[in-house]
Order: structure tokens, then sequence, then C-alpha cells
């Protein structure tokens, strides 16, 4: 009996010790991961996940990707995913990228043993470009300046550090020149003030953007500032020269402009006699204030019958290409008699010689000084050959000095005859009077002859 009760306790004890180990779990570990490849690459995204194989005999309570620009990376960095719990495949999407930088990558997961890391893998962001922008067509056009800007759509996958506007006289502006501005950084709209320009010139503009892959521009505009006011003149300054002969060689004609208190250059003309004191030629030239020169600008020369008619007159324009007189147009006169004049116009042809214009008879009447009081001009019919109608009748008279006297002059005289004043006046339809529009002051020499005569407009 003794035995019996032997065998049963032994029995009961191994039956214990087996029910004991049989109840006890197993030690969870931490899960098997794998990280997926990086895809759809972009300068700031990019995809990436892992594969969840084992929970490690726990529950998968996180999971994702980490990154960083150095090997390594752990869940200890800000630059990682969550996605969710569980086993299996997920996905993760990775932002905040630099455009052009490599980064590595793991994918992770966590249960309560622990976090575990995928394989490591590597990727390089796509690298950035170019600004994408617009230039925004000029406004508030002045003489001296405008306003333009940009619209910057795209900031190539890196920050836009400066941006602005660039112009210039001649086509391509860039950065390179001083003639731009600087208006802020990164995309969207901006304006710019353009300024220092000068009136009445075509500029070409252009936005421009730049990122750490250079610069770019927006598309060419073009715009012309508006042209400098026409200054108003309140008088002018005839100038006259003299040879030994009396024959007047030069002319010089000034102006003065409002709020200005200087004479300024304007035209000059000279003239050549022959021997018998007849008129040759008259060069005109006027003042260009660019050069701070005469250039010439049409020159006439005249030719005289025996008896001291003229009978040839030819009109040249300076040609500034050849820097040489060009013939433009020429006439003839054939005097009938001492009161009619019959005058033939022609132009020169390109082509190389005289073509027939228009023709015109000049019948005068002489008061009994010689002077011609009436001049009729009737033009010539070339196809009827013959004279119709009076195009133009013209009547004179004339001052002690036989200077001739025209409508709505009123003339001031010295002891010795001569003009010293004439103001001059014109209707006004509004006030139903003549009001004064000019006055006329006259200089003289020793000689009687006028040396100069200045001319303040009202």
């Amino acid at each position: 009996m003794k035995n019996l009760f032997r065998i049963s306790g032994v029995l009961l004890f191994v039956l214990s010790i087996f029910l004991i180990y049989s109840c006890k779990k197993d030690k969870p570990t931490p899960p098997i991961i794998t990280t997926t490849a990086a895809s759809a690459i972009t300068q700031t995204t990019a995809t990436s996940g892992g594969n969840i194989t084992s929970d490690g005999g726990a529950t998968v309570t996180a999971r994702g990707v980490c990154w960083s620009t150095t090997t390594g990376p752990t869940t200890a960095l800000s630059t990682k995913t969550t996605d969710g719990t569980g086993t299996g495949i997920f996905a993760s999407s990775i932002t905040g990228l630099t455009a052009g930088t490599t980064y590595y990558v793991k994918a992770y997961a966590t249960n309560s043993a622990g976090t575990a890391y995928g394989n490591e893998i590597r990727f390089t962001s796509t690298a950035s470009t170019v600004p994408v922008l617009t230039t925004t067509a000029a406004s508030a056009i002045s003489q001296t300046t405008a306003t333009s800007g940009g619209n910057i759509t795209s900031d190539g996958g890196a920050t836009i550090t400066v941006r602005g506007v660039c112009w210039s006289t001649t086509t391509g502006p860039t950065t390179a020149l001083s003639t731009k501005t600087t208006d802020g950084t990164g995309t969207g709209i901006f304006t710019s003030s353009i300024t220092a320009l000068t009136a009445g010139t075509v500029y070409y503009m252009r936005a421009y953007a730049t990122n750490s892959a250079g610069t770019a521009y927006g598309n060419e505009l073009n715009i012309t500032t508006l042209a400098p006011p026409i200054p108003k003149i309140i008088a002018y300054k005839t100038t006259l020269q003299y040879n030994s002969n009396g024959n007047n060689t030069e002319v010089v004609e000034y102006v003065m402009y409002l709020n200005t208190n200087t004479w300024v250059n304007s035209s000059k003309e000279i003239y050549s006699y022959d021997s018998q004191g007849h008129k040759t030629q008259l060069i005109h030239s006027n003042w260009d204030t660019s050069t701070q020169n005469w250039i010439n600008n049409y020159k006439n020369t005249f030719s005289y019958f025996a008896f001291g008619k003229m009978w040839l007159g030819t009109e040249y324009i300076w040609d500034t290409n050849t820097n040489a007189w060009m013939a433009r147009s020429k006439y003839d006169d054939y005097y009938w008699n001492s009161t009619n004049l019959y005058r033939t116009y022609y132009f020169w042809d390109t082509r190389g010689y005289w073509t027939y214009y228009n023709k015109y008879q000049y019948i005068f009447t002489f008061d009994t000084n010689g002077r011609i009081s009436k001049q009729t001009e009737v033009a010539y019919d070339e196809d009827q050959y013959g004279y119709y109608g009076s195009s133009s009748s013209s009547y004179f008279t004339y001052d002690p000095q036989g200077n001739i006297i025209h409508t709505g002059e009123s003339v001031t005289y010295d002891t010795n005859g001569y003009r010293v004043e004439m103001i001059y006046k014109i209707w006004d339809s509004n006030l139903s009077i003549y009001v004064v529009s000019s006055k006329t002051t006259y200089k003289y020499d020793s000689n009687g002859n006028l040396t100069e005569y200045i001319t303040i407009i009202y």
C-alpha cells in the first residue's frame, strides 16, 4: 500500500510540472520588415513603404519609413511617416525633400518588444531647375518711368532668392545690366517700378527670377516712353552779316524757350554772290543739339540772264547717307516781257533725269517806284495747251525802306525812316477784335544795314 502511495505522489508531481510549462507563453520579438524601393521621385517628394512579414508575436502598433541625408535614419528623427498598424505591405509618402539631394530610407515597425528596421535604401531627389515666369505688360508709362513686374508660377524646386525686371534699349536685357529692379523673393505676382528712362525712347524689358539652378527670364516686351514736351518758343532773334559790297552773306536765327533766358542756335543761311552782286547760292543748315554742330539741310543755286533776271533755280537736299548734295527740284524762268514770267517746275527722278512737274504764268503790276504791287499766278494746263483761271492774286504795299507791309502789321519808324518796331495783330474770333500776336524790334549798323531783329511771341 505504501508503494502505491509513493507511485501516486510521483505521478502527481510530474503532472503538475507538465501543466505549469504547458500554460507558459513564448516571449515576443521585434517585427520582421523589409523596405520598399523608392518610386515617383520628384524634387520634393517620393514614395516608399515596407512589408511586415512577422509581428514577432506581438501586435504592430506603429509602422512607416524614416529618412535622412546621412546613413542610418531612425524614428528618433522628425523626418518619418506613420502609416497605420499591423502586418503586411504598406506605402509611405515622403515629403519636404530638397531638390538634387541624396536620401537614405528605412522602413520601421514597432511592437511591444521594440522597433525593427528594414533594409536601408538610397535615392536622389530630382535636381532643381530654373524658375518659370512671365513678364507683366507695362503700364503707367511716362517720359521717364513705367510699371511692370512678373508672375513666377514655378520655383523650379528651389527657393527664389531674387526677382525683378531688367531693361535695355536693345533686345535681350539681362541681370548683368545695372538697369534692373530687385523686388523680393518667392513665387507669385510681383510689381516693379522702372525709372530713369529717356523720353521718346523704345525699351525692351523682361522679368527675371533666380534660384540655386540659375536665372530665368519671362517673355520680352517693349514700350516707348512718352515723347518729351515740345518746348514753347517765346522769342526769335535773327542776326545778319554783310560783305564789303553791302551784300547780305549770312543770316542766323536763334530761339528762346519758355522759362529760360538763353538764346539757342536754330538755323543758318549762307549766301554767295557773283561779280554783279547777284545771289548765286544759298545753303541752309540746322543746329543739331546732340552733336552741337550745324548740319546741312538744303541748298539753292541760281543762274541769271545777261540782263540780270534769274532764269534757273535748283534745289538740293543733303543726303546723310552719302554726305553729299542730292538734286531735288528746279525751275526755269522765261520772260515774255517785263510784266510776264513763265516758270516751269521739274523734279529730279531717281532714274537720273529731270521730270516735268508743272508750269505757271506770273503777271506783274508795278508801282511808280518799279516795285511789284500785284502778282497774279495762273496755272498752266498742259493737256489743253493754254491757260485757265487765276489760282491766286497777291497785292503788295511797302514802307519807306521798301519792306513789304503785311495785313495786321503796325510799324513804327525812326527819324531816318527805318522801321524800329513792328507789332503784329491777329483776329480773335472769341473776342471779335484784333489782339497782339508778336512784337519785333530792329537794329541797324552805321551804313543802314539791318543787323538784328528780335521777335517776342505773346
